[in-house]
């Protein structure tokens, strides 16, 4: 796991959005370019293969909260622990720069809580989600 700029993961980030049936290219262009207007300070890591980054993870930390954010692996390179050593790597990064609460959003139905409750995470709280789609 290295700390890598965001810059870095553009292409790699491009391709695991396309895996998604909801991903148009313009879609795509707008949750990239999202990204440099978050609201607190963003690390990112990843892990490499062949030179190449194939798994990434952001942590943003501030006033002693962290949140684990935006965890994917791409599909070729999958089980093979990518995911559970950036998490790791990502939490250790929080509570060392003095993160009190470590935290991440899952969604409730699908498999990642599972992965999440391995590595140490308990859920607190739901939220719910709701579109209105006009008539």
């Amino acid at each position: 796991v290295v700390e890598v700029d965001a810059a870095v993961l553009r292409t790699a980030r491009e391709t695991h959005l396309r895996t998604h049936p909801w991903a148009t290219p313009e879609v795509i262009g707008d949750l990239l370019d999202a990204r440099a207007f978050l609201p607190v300070p963003a690390r990112h890591f990843a892990v490499f293969e062949g030179g190449e980054p194939v798994a990434w993870v952001e942590l943003y930390a501030e006033d002693g909260v962290a949140q684990v954010e935006a965890l994917a692996t791409l599909p070729a390179h999958r089980n093979r622990g990518h995911a559970s050593a950036l998490v790791r790597h990502a939490v250790g990064t929080a509570r060392r720069g003095g993160a009190d609460l470590v935290f991440l959003v899952a969604d409730a139905e699908d498999w990642p809580r599972h992965l999440y409750a391995r590595l140490g995470f308990c859920e607190i709280g739901r939220y719910l989600k709701a579109l209105h789609v006009p008539a």
